[in-house]
């Protein structure tokens, strides 16, 4: 990721008084350097004592960026010593006799389940994005035959009128124009409430306009061809998040917001704490 250095602080160095090192780092400027992961240091003195772990984090900068210099403090080490090594620890894998040994992902063992994909729904980045269903989207070609053995012995209407049956609309995604023929499905999912009150997809359309080559996928498909099915969904679920949750409603709706807050509020109104943290990024 980048070259660690460490020094301690001079007293004309212009850091504040409680900072005892400062870990100086370098990341590379080539294609993929850089990371967003969570990289915790580990300083080791002149007789081989290692440190507890140290967090590097500017909360108003992103760090570890491609071909950035990052200087981090480090507080409450005065009688540490002279640094002569620095170890890091990236989340994600370890280093184990000087190989890289990676930890198992989160969702690892359940990436494939229904179970954990309708819990991303309600989870993860676009969780107010379901609705309950009150009738069948004309643009969904799901019929009573095909959800039948996913409904519990239920009709859709009774689902419905139950207030266990679901679904997210992603027809915003619809006719995007991609550059070299490259595709964003637009889907419809249906997900519904089990006996267990697990919420489960039950159907999955990935285009709006039903037709013999945009068909509805189920759980009972191939098991090869339901899991791509939800990938495909969650591909779109993540151009949505991107383009609108992240991009839009938080960047271009909220920093306006944080300008206006920085130049017009006073220091002292009880309100300007609030937005230091949240107007930064």
């Amino acid at each position: 990721m980048g070259n660690f250095s460490g020094f301690l602080k001079g007293r004309s160095s212009g850091y504040s008084r409680s900072t005892d090192i400062v870990v100086k780092v370098k990341t590379g400027d080539k294609r993929g350097a850089g990371t967003d992961a969570n990289v915790k240091i580990n300083l080791i003195n002149e007789y081989g004592v290692i440190s507890a772990d140290f967090l590097p984090n500017v909360f108003w900068r992103d760090d570890f960026e491609s071909g950035s210099i990052d200087d981090f403090e480090v507080k409450n080490l005065s009688d540490f010593g002279h640094v002569i090594a620095i170890s890091r620890i990236m989340e994600g894998y370890s280093r184990v006799n000087g190989r890289l040994t990676f930890w198992k992902p989160y969702g690892y063992d359940g990436w494939k389940s229904d179970e954990s994909f309708g819990q991303q729904r309600l989870n993860c980045c676009n969780p107010t994005q379901i609705r309950r269903c009150r009738k069948i989207s004309e643009n969904l070609a799901v019929t009573e035959a095909m959800l039948w053995p996913f409904l519990e012995g239920l009709s859709i209407q009774e689902a419905v009128d139950a207030r266990i049956l679901y679904y997210i609309d992603y027809k915003i995604l619809g006719n995007l124009p991609c550059p070299d023929n490259r595709v964003v499905s637009s889907p419809i999912a249906l997900f519904f409430v089990n006996r267990q009150r697990k919420l489960i997809p039950v159907a999955i359309q990935l285009f709006q306009k039903p037709a013999k080559d945009n068909p509805v996928f189920l759980p009972s498909d191939d098991e090869n061809v339901w899991p791509l099915a939800k990938m495909w969904f969650n591909n779109a679920d993540a151009t949505y998040h991107q383009s609108c949750t992240h991009l839009a409603h938080t960047h271009l709706l909220m920093e306006p917001i944080a300008v206006a807050t920085h130049r017009s509020l006073s220091l002292s109104h009880p309100m300007y704490p609030v937005f230091p943290v949240k107007g930064v990024g």
